[in-house]
């Protein structure tokens, strides 16, 4: 079993709202919804085959997106490399699985942005990453903000600054799937919390949600750290 070292915090201040390799590790329990217990940090079975087609998407999530005005797609895997670069993702912006670097992300909200090489191995291990446009409004940020805290295992919430990111819009990733809700509206937040209770802790790599414990180049700590993610 993989010893986890958790990262100590440097220099970096964050402000306001906004992956080691081969982990292994056994099955948890289930952790799906709900409160934020020990149970919700731990893995579920994989929902994807991890190097495989585009998986379903859940009926539930497709009907309450649908519901929230919100689509969702599901993609074919980009592979599961460790690479130090920042690597060419070409099937979705933001991407949803794909070479990653050796090190995953701290769990938690981020005010800066996050780079994609890191986001792909918190994905790969079960990862929900609520991506929110630049042009969203304060009440709106705030709203995404109580989202996370009233369950933050397995979340990461950041700056939606890929290219072309719509300003107005949140885009919610796991590994292989995602869901767009352009433009943001209050019904939005219903239909993260599904995807999230669908797919989080059920990536390709049965990880519990604890921090990864290296300073790799390029890595921000968030401003708001899910204080469960131990390592």
């Amino acid at each position: 079993m993989k010893k986890y070292v958790r990262r100590s915090a440097g220099a970096m201040t964050l402000g306001a709202v906004i992956a080691l390799a081969g982990c292994g590790g056994g099955s948890g329990s289930s952790g799906g919804s709900g409160g934020d217990d020990a149970a919700a940090h731990q893995p579920r079975k994989s929902s994807v085959q991890g190097d495989g087609p585009a998986p379903q998407i859940s009926s539930s999530v497709a009907a309450t997106a649908r519901s929230a005005g919100c689509t969702v797609r599901a993609f074919a895997s980009e592979g599961r490399n460790h690479v130090e670069d920042e690597p060419v993702y070409a099937l979705s912006s933001p991407p949803t699985s794909g070479n990653h670097n050796a090190t995953w992300a701290d769990w938690g909200v981020y005010e800066t942005p996050l780079p994609s090489r890191f986001q792909m191995h918190n994905l790969e291990h079960g990862g929900v990453i609520v991506h929110v446009g630049t042009g969203l409004a304060a009440a709106a940020r705030s709203a995404v903000r109580a989202l996370w805290q009233e369950s933050p295992a397995y979340l990461l919430v950041v700056p939606g600054t890929t290219p072309k990111f719509p300003p107005g819009a949140l885009v919610v990733t796991s590994w292989q799937r995602w869901m767009v809700c352009k433009p943001y509206t209050a019904k939005s937040l219903e239909a993260v919390r599904a995807f999230r209770d669908a797919y989080r802790g059920a990536g390709p790599e049965p990880v519990p949600a604890v921090n990864s414990g290296s300073n790799a180049p390029g890595l921000p700590l968030p401003s708001q750290p899910d204080p469960a993610a131990r390592p």
